[in-house]
């Protein structure tokens, strides 16, 4: 979990230095393969690890959304 959350961490100071400050909200695509990967997880086993990383990230990263992309199999 802690290699998603560094992803996540360096995607958005890479935007925060690309494109300034904003207070809006930032969306990013992982393909299902990279959360796999990030979460060391099968894709069985994905939905139950990105519920808890939400739980275990909201007080560090605050609310994240994260919803699948149909039939892309991405998120």
């Amino acid at each position: 979990m802690e290699e998603l959350e560094r992803n996540l961490i360096d995607n958005i100071l890479e935007s925060e230095v690309k494109l300034g400050q904003a207070c809006s909200p930032i969306t990013f695509y992982y393909p299902e393969s990279s959360l796999t990967e990030l979460l060391d997880c099968s894709a069985g086993e994905l939905p139950l690890k990105i519920a808890e990383f939400l739980k275990n990230e909201k007080e560090r990263l605050g609310n994240i959304t994260i919803g699948e992309l149909g039939e892309e199999k991405g998120r």
